[in-house]
């Protein structure tokens, strides 16, 4: 696989790394069944969790965003009302930003995907989110 995939330690956050050479068709299925199972596992005890897609490493092209957005409406299918899930996205350009966008869209899983320029961004996001959801709970 091309996609590193993993949870990290103590936090409800999946990152997934692509690098190159990218098989689109072979490996986003594999990354989305990879999200589930680690919800389902790693990230038990968790109210809700996020992923952060980290795109930085590859150059996508159109066929190859449509062939991910596929997978994420397959991905939907499996969607937990009791475990929502907050998408990031890492990448710049106009097909990472139509990639965003596109999430949000129904026939795209319906999906609100934020876009980051980099996975340190994204992180400080997601991390500042969290502390907020902890003061509020507590």
């Amino acid at each position: 696989m091309t996609i590193n995939v993993e949870a990290l330690p103590g936090e409800p956050i999946i990152i997934a790394t692509f690098e190159e050479p990218m098989d689109y068709h072979q490996d986003a299925p594999w990354m989305f069944q990879r999200f589930i199972e680690l919800r389902d596992t790693d990230l038990d005890g968790y109210s809700r969790y996020y992923t952060i897609i980290d795109t930085n490493g590859v150059r996508a092209g159109f066929s190859d965003i449509v062939a991910t957005l596929g997978e994420s409406k397959a991905a939907r299918e499996k969607r937990r009302a009791d475990r929502p899930v907050t998408l990031a996205l890492v990448g710049s350009g106009a097909l990472m930003d139509l990639a965003s966008k596109a999430m949000g869209q129904s026939q795209y899983g319906g999906y609100g995907m934020r876009l980051y320029t980099s996975l340190d961004a994204a992180l400080d996001a997601i991390r500042a989110e969290l502390a907020d959801i902890t003061a509020i709970e507590s």
